[in-house]
């Protein structure tokens, strides 16, 4: 058996639990057909009718 504090034990145990939740959190897992379909809306632009009118306006300010 390993000689360590019980503070050094428990600490090395939290320390490990947390590399590996921060690790989880790194990765976005989904199925495949989930990720293509993601993919695929990414490629689709959104309505945005606002956006388009403040597009269609004259401009005020002009850059030099």
């Amino acid at each position: 058996m390993e000689r360590t504090t019980a503070t050094d034990f428990v600490r090395g145990a939290v320390l490990d639990r947390v590399r590996h939740v921060q690790a989880r959190t790194n990765r976005t897992l989904m199925p495949a057909e989930q990720f293509d379909a993601l993919v695929a809306a990414l490629d689709v632009p959104d309505d945005t009718p606002s956006l388009a009118r403040a597009f269609a306006r004259e401009r005020r300010f002009f850059q030099r």
